[in-house]
């Protein structure tokens, strides 16, 4: 009788615990770590003020079409050359972007064939690829620690180590660097026979004059080839806009000869100038022929006259700022 009773109270027991005990617990999903965000490619845009500004061929721009770097983007991909700078003395530390890297960081085509370096009052370099893939080549935004002023070229400009001097002299090292242009240069065209009237004409030693053994402008091709400096005139005032061309590009176009050394300027009225070749190469002297959106008129000199940078005052004093241009003769 006992046992009889003893199986079912001990049925009725084990039922009850059953019902009494706790679910199984589902298992906890243990959180994963949040992973680490995969750094961003290709080049920051810039925050600060734009001190360079690369166009052209280009596979990795930061902002539009462009590369633009301000100071921060270039002294984080800096290097420092201790450099001999002909114009500013020998063993300076220079600090800045090798023109390879800066190649590199744009994604400069592989079709490309140069870089073509533009100054603010508008001189044109080119650099091969080779060029700058064989030396470090390097456009500097400091030396000796400190940025670089514009009375020394700055805020950018470009320095060469020794090894590149039998290719790149001097007249080379090109100060305020505004602008890269990647890509391949066009060929030189020959200059146009002028449509005008002709307000200015080259003679002399000449590889490429456009009338007959001359090269002849008028006020169309002036436009085609013309640049823009703000400059402080000693007749007729501070802060004037001119436009015209470069003695440089004049020397260029024309296609000088070689040996050419001196460009001698001719007024209307006999008075004659020398300017040295090595001097029009270095500072941009100006034939102008329009100031302040306006051309030269004969009361003030047009209708084109010579005018010079501040740099080139020492050499260059205030009278010859000629009025009434007519020639220049290369030789």
């Amino acid at each position: 009788m006992c046992k009889k009773m003893l199986v079912p109270l001990m049925l009725v027991a084990v039922l009850l615990l059953n019902a009494c005990a706790k679910p199984t617990a589902a298992p906890t999903e243990v959180p994963q770590p949040t992973a680490t965000p995969e750094p961003a490619t290709g080049l920051a845009a810039p925050t600060g003020d734009v001190i360079l500004t690369v166009t052209g061929d280009l596979e990795t721009p930061n902002v539009g079409d462009e590369c633009q770097f301000d100071a921060d983007l270039f002294d984080e991909y800096a290097i420092e050359q201790t450099l001999d700078d002909p114009w500013m003395g020998d063993g300076l530390e220079y600090r800045g972007l090798l023109l390879s890297d800066i190649w590199e960081l744009c994604g400069g085509s592989n079709d490309a064939t140069a870089a073509t370096l533009v100054a603010n009052d508008g001189m044109e370099l080119d650099i091969a690829k080779a060029d700058l893939e064989a030396w470090d080549i390097m456009l500097a935004y400091q030396v000796g620690g400190e940025d670089l002023i514009d009375d020394i070229g700055g805020p950018v400009k470009v320095v060469y180590p020794a090894e590149a001097g039998d290719v790149y002299g001097d007249d080379t090292w090109m100060w305020w660097v505004v602008e890269v242009r990647i890509g391949t240069p066009p060929e030189v065209e020959s200059l146009p026979a002028p449509t005008g009237d002709v307000i200015l004409t080259v003679t002399g030693d000449l590889e490429t004059p456009n009338v007959g053994d001359e090269c002849q402008f008028d006020a169309d091709l002036f436009d085609q080839y013309a640049i823009t400096q703000d400059l402080d005139d000693p007749w007729m005032g501070e802060g004037l806009d001119y436009r015209g061309l470069t003695l440089a590009r004049i020397w260029e176009l024309c296609g000088a000869a070689d040996d050419a050394e001196v460009a001698t300027l001719v007024a209307k009225d006999g008075m004659t100038i020398e300017v040295a070749a090595a001097d029009l190469q270095e500072w941009p002297i100006m034939v102008a022929y329009q100031v302040n959106g306006e051309d030269l008129i004969d009361d003030v000199g047009g209708p084109v006259k010579v005018v010079y940078p501040a740099e080139a005052a020492d050499t260059y004093d205030d009278d010859t700022w000629m009025w009434w241009l007519a020639e220049i003769q290369i030789h």
